[in-house]
């Protein structure tokens, strides 16, 4: 039994195929190699005193084959790539083999998304190109199937749309690129200007390290809390087994009075993004309890980047019903779960990565009603499991004298715009503080205008802080549990 036809007819066909194949390829190459040309430029066109010499030279000499390519593929004639073409077109036109291929990609793009989102790496793009692929195989097999198809793709109309399609492609994906290019190359920029606040002059030998570290610290998804860290050791962040940040507590001394445990809930200015270990704001209270006011304290970092008070509460249920009972359980929150509310239309769920829609927002007695329920199912948990809930309303840019840095990245953050934000919190901060105290909170601590004095740079973006930022906030919570009698301090 033949598996192709052999008719004069069917070669044609094939004949076609590859040579729309051919000029297929040759501008995938070729628009492959302008990307790379343009990647290069757009890095060589940043700021270059960013980059070292070696990597000046390291792009030189790229640069120096990709053009050589590129200008070998300009003075080429596509149809000199039709006797590989046609080996290609015969092999995928074979009913067999597709049977065997497209299944194997379909199956190797499941798995691709199903790693990505277990790992939160970042691969849906391969997963895309695997899909993409396996199209192609079965276009080119409808096109060897059925010549009609083939006569269509060779009509005038159809040639001009597709090219057409094809340049806007082109260009969408051209601006694009230049987009992501020079947001990393700006976020780079920024996470550096940052670091100086708190490395000063081991800017150059120490910033990289740390987001290097960083960007290798991924969050996947697990079930309930709805994401948490990887564990992970390095120099500036390290994570258990269990997900949790590090807190750098002094060494236990027995002479010290009390033994305090204290559990930390919040996003990632809790979790610490942008300071090492021993700069988040956990570490800083621990470290200022026990070091000045001779507090035997044991600190417990359960903040994760992206927390809402929706993650918050399951997170702390699972301690409460594990049996891992603190002293006190401080709750950090406010600007995720404002953000959330602009994004979303509503307040109360989980992290949303989709971009934010032109919805209407929770009106100030929505957030009101559902941050004092928040509060009160908390506090009534820490009651009848005889411990302290502490919540902290968490400071914001809003009432802050911006400086050009703070307002440069505050004003260009992707998150969501400064506008409706600044907007959000001038229509709820001054009620949250009275809707706490009606609300008989006995433990709430408003923050949101904490930096409105400060003329230093304190925010690296629209909400984190550097650390020296965090040593000010930790100051004021120890301040605050001392003023309170929430632990004792040794006479």
């Amino acid at each position: 039994m033949r598996l192709r036809p052999t008719s004069q007819q069917y070669q044609t066909t094939i004949d076609q195929a590859a040579q729309i194949l051919a000029k297929g390829l040759f501008l995938l190459f070729l628009l492959l190699i302008i990307d790379v040309v343009v990647c290069i430029g757009l890095l060589l066109g940043g700021d270059v005193s960013q980059l070292s010499a070696g990597q000046i030279v390291v792009f030189g000499v790229l640069s120096i084959p990709i053009l050589g390519i590129l200008w070998k593929l300009l003075r080429t004639d596509p149809m000199k790539w039709v006797p590989m073409t046609r080996r290609i077109v015969w092999v995928f036109t074979n009913p067999l083999i597709n049977l065997l291929i497209v299944p194997i990609l379909f199956e190797l793009c499941l798995f691709v998304i199903l790693f990505d989102n277990q790992f939160n790496i970042g691969y849906s793009a391969v997963s895309s190109v695997i899909g993409l692929f396996g199209l192609w195989l079965i276009l080119f097999w409808l096109i060897v199937s059925f010549p009609l198809l083939l006569t269509l793709l060779q009509h005038p109309i159809w040639m001009i749309s597709t090219t057409a399609i094809s340049l806007l492609i082109v260009v969408v994906g051209l601006v694009k690129l230049n987009q992501n290019v020079m947001r990393d190359l700006n976020e780079v920029e920024r996470i550096q200007a940052s670091l100086k606040f708190f490395l000063g002059d081991e800017l150059n030998s120490r910033s990289l390290e740390y987001w290097s570290e960083y960007q290798v610290v991924y969050h996947p998804n697990v079930p309930y809390v709805g994401h948490r860290s990887i564990p992970f050791v390095g120099d500036y962040i390290n994570i258990s087994a269990d997900g949790i940040r590090r807190t750098v507590d002094l060494p236990e001394n027995k002479n010290l009075s009390g033994d305090v445990t204290v559990h930390f809930y919040g996003g990632s200015t809790i979790w610490g993004y942008g300071a090492r270990d021993e700069h988040t704001i956990p570490s800083i209270v621990s470290q200022i309890l026990q070091g000045e006011h001779q507090v035997n304290v044991k600190v417990t970092n359960l903040g994760e980047v992206g927390y809402t008070s929706f993650n918050d509460l399951a997170v702390f249920n699972i301690q409460v019903l594990q049996g891992n009972i603190p002293d006190i359980a401080i709750f950090y929150q406010g600007y995720n779960d404002i953000v959330e509310s602009i994004k979303r239309g509503y307040i109360g769920g989980p992290p949303d990565t989709a971009a934010p829609v032109s919805i209407p927002l929770p009106d100030a007695d929505t957030v009101f009603d559902y941050y004092t329920r928040y509060v009160k199912t908390v506090q009534a948990m820490a009651q009848a499991n005889n411990f302290r809930a502490v919540f902290i309303w968490q400071p914001t840019w809003v009432y802050k004298p911006l400086t050009e840095y703070e307002d440069h990245y505050i004003q260009n953050s992707d998150v969501v715009r400064a506008a409706p934000v600044q907007e959000y919190y001038l229509e709820i901060d001054p009620q949250i503080e009275t809707a706490m105290t009606k609300a008989s909170i006995e433990y709430f601590l408003f923050m949101s205008d904490f930096f409105k004095d400060e003329q230093e740079t304190i925010f690296m973006d629209s909400v984190h802080i550097t650390e020296d930022g965090n040593r000010q906030v930790s100051i004021a919570i120890v301040d605050y549990l001392i003023k309170n009698n929430l632990v004792g301090t040794k006479e």
